[in-house]
């Protein structure tokens, strides 16, 4: 229920009250004023009157509490609307928090109190990124619709997890020079493997190391 509703049906209420006690009053009154024969004549009139007393009063509770009702549903919802770039600072005014449209921050950005960049969420063509960056500000790892990637102190990818082209699960380790040493995935939908580099053998018969589940 929003502020306006209320004090509408608070002003109502009091209405009632006041037209309520009047009522009391005009009844007490006229009791007060008569004579005993003429009292008791009007005492049978006021209990004709009565109930039309009280069936005004519920009609008028009734219309009060239908105009607030229908006063709530038909309030607007109300949005905050906040336009970019926004940004939260601490006390000594370094920026903590970025929402930005600029070009390769289209997102939230978190900053360190050396003001380095340490974690962006945002788009990329492909939809949604997490990037996590060291003290360095260096990417140490990201996870995008690609999947989950690590990567060393040269910012080469050094470490894979996700699915591969079928939507298996893969897991792929790399060295520094972006060389593949292991692939460890599913054959067939079903069966298990994991194939390490380099491969035993000389050239040209080279010899895969190659692991492989069975029954």
């Amino acid at each position: 229920m929003t502020t306006n509703t209320t004090i509408e049906l608070e002003q109502r209420l009091a209405m009632m009250q006041a037209q309520l006690e009047r009522t009391a009053v005009e009844l007490k009154r006229l009791q007060g004023n008569q004579r005993f024969a003429e009292r008791r004549q009007t005492g049978r009139g006021l209990s004709s009157r009565l109930p039309l007393f009280v069936g005004l009063s519920l009609v008028a509770l009734a219309l009060t509490l239908g105009l607030s009702t229908q006063s709530q549903a038909q309030s607007p919802v109300t949005n905050t609307i906040l336009k970019s770039p926004i940004l939260v600072q601490d006390a000594s005014g370094n920026t903590i928090l970025e929402i930005s449209d600029r070009p390769k921050h289209y997102g939230i950005t978190l900053y360190n109190k050396a003001g380095g960049q340490v974690a962006f969420l945002g788009i990329t063509s492909g939809g949604g990124i997490l990037g996590i960056q060291g003290t360095d500000a260096k990417l140490l790892a990201d996870i995008s619709e690609d999947g989950f990637k690590f990567f060393g102190k040269s910012e080469a990818s050094v470490a894979f997890m996700g699915a591969d082209t079928v939507g298996n699960g893969a897991i792929q380790l790399k060295n520094t020079a972006d060389g593949v040493v292991v692939n460890a995935g599913v054959l067939d939908g079903a069966t298990g493997f994991v194939q390490v580099y380099p491969r035993s053998g000389k050239t040209p018969f080279p010899i895969p190391n190659y692991i492989k589940g069975g029954k």
